[in-house]
This record gives structure tokens, sequence and C-alpha cells, in this order.
């Protein structure tokens, strides 16, 4: 399996290395059995598919829903034509290109951005109205399964055969078909209790925190938007960055917060000096008086 994307988290000795690897096609292949099975299993259960969906609320939501797919055909077919352009020019060395040819290209990589983020965000919208289907509930089952097979991360050992301390690559979660894994999965999502030994209570503190970050990259994997650690790093700067802006702020609005706080206490502690200084003035005086 090659890597796809990794990312660290945690930090000073609880930092770790956590990586995607790239499912293998036999890996594909049986997690289409798996999404077909459970589709299935859904309808059975009384899900409606998007099909279903569609036939019943056809005056309610059909022809907004029918309109979007609609937009999204057109933009995949322009995203398609740009597509052909930027391989145009790229086949050609750079130098080649005049002034024009390259003011064409820049706008047609931009151009295949800005429509990539439209497709994404129409897409979005129908999955919003379909979020409750037996498609998306496959789906999401299907996106965890890739998450239980192909998520890794990386220890510190010491290597007997090369004597000197390794990085070496183990399973995020561990088992030998799904239904352990999965065991495993809902293990991890648990509160940290005080019964849980160090150990559990660290791996918690890994899947908490690597856990968003592992389902934002097998999304555009999924999706097609990425396939490598420099192709993921854009998309998820690209479709994910309100995040980063709202940690910034959030940082910004305690240390303001902090700022105030240590003000208030630099005053208090000010007006604490000045009266214990005024009542020593009063103690000398009264003894000067007697």
């Amino acid at each position: 399996m090659k890597p796809l994307y990794s990312f660290k988290v945690g930090e000073g000795e609880n930092e770790k290395k956590v990586a995607i690897l790239k499912p293998t096609y036999s890996q594909v292949e049986a997690a289409e059995f798996i999404y077909g099975q459970h589709f299935n299993k859904l309808i059975q259960d009384g899900f409606m598919s998007r099909a279903m969906m569609d036939k019943k609320f056809n005056d309610i939501g059909g022809l907004f829903a029918q309109k979007t797919r609609d937009e999204v055909n057109e933009s995949i077919k322009t995203l398609m034509d740009v597509a052909k352009t930027i391989e145009f020019y790229h086949g050609a060395d750079e130098g080649d290109l005049d002034e024009e040819q390259k003011e064409q290209l820049k706008n047609a990589e931009d151009n295949y951005i800005s429509i990539q983020q439209s497709i994404l965000e129409k897409d979005y919208n129908l999955e919003q109205m379909y979020n409750q289907s037996a498609d998306a509930k496959a789906e999401q089952h299907l996106m965890k399964w890739f998450t239980l097979q192909c998520s890794y991360y990386y220890e510190k050992v010491l290597s007997r055969e090369e004597n000197k301390v390794v990085e070496e690559k183990f399973e995020l979660f561990e088992g030998a078909n799904f239904e352990e894994k999965l065991n495993q999965f809902n293990l991890f999502l648990e509160e940290i209790d005080d019964d849980d030994d160090q150990e559990l209570t660290d791996r918690k503190q890994l899947i908490v925190e690597a856990l968003p970050t592992l389902n934002k990259a097998l999304s555009l994997w999924y999706k097609q938007l990425a396939n490598d650690q420099k192709s993921m790093e854009k998309a998820l700067e690209q479709f994910f960055p309100e995040e980063e802006e709202e940690v910034e702020e959030t940082d910004q609005e305690q240390i303001q917060e902090e700022s105030v706080e240590s003000d208030e206490e630099d005053t208090s502690s000010k007006k604490k000096a000045a009266k214990k200084k005024a009542a020593k003035k009063k103690v000398a005086k009264s003894k000067t008086e007697d």
C-alpha cells in the first residue's frame, strides 16, 4: 500500500505521525461489496434510496434536486474542457509559451479550482437533501470501512536487528476483520475514564485528534479531488479553510482575554498596594501624634 497522506497530532513527547495508505485495488473491490451489502440491508430496514425519495418528494424538492444535478453535470463537462486546456499547455516546455498562452494557462488553472469547488458545494447541497437516504448511509459506512482499513500511526521502537531506534508503522485500529476493528473504533470514541490505563487513554486521545483529518482526507480521495500528499494538502486548504481561521480567531480572543485579565490583576494589585501604603501612613501619623 502506497502512502496517500500523513500528518502529525499531539505535542512534544506525545506527538505522533498518522498516515493514510492508499487503498489497493482489492480493497476497493471489497469496499464496493460492503457498500452494496449495507445498502440492501438499509432498504430492508425501511430506508429509502435517493430514487425513491425523488419519486416521493417530487412536488417538494425533486425539481430543485434535478436542477442541481443538471448544474453539476454541466460543471463537470466544463471541468473536463478546462482540464484538456491545462494538459495541452503542460505538454509544451515553459519556454515555448508566449505571454498570452501563459495567461491562458493561468486562467485555466484558476477556473479548474473554482469549478471543482462549485461542484463540491452543489454536491454538498444534494447530500444534505439525501443525508437520510440508504445511499448516504451506505456511503458513510463505506468511508468508515476505509478509515478502519487504511489508517496507521508511527511509533519509535528499538530495532534489535539494526540495534537502534527506528520509526515503525502500526495499525490505528487493530483486528482480524472489520467487526473487530469496529469494536475497537467504538471503544476509542468513548470518553476517557478514570479506570482506563495510560495506554488506552493515549490511544483515545490520538483517535479523537486524528479522526477529523482522516475523515476529510479520505472523503477528498473518494471524490477524486486528491491522490497524494501534495494534492491533499492543497485540497484540505482549499475545501476546509474556515476551521483554520476559526482556530486563529479563537487563539486571538484567548490572548485578548488573558491580556485583559492580566491588566485587571495588575490594576487590582496596584490598588491593594496603594491601600496598604495609605494604611501605613495612617499608622505612622497616629504614632507621631501620640
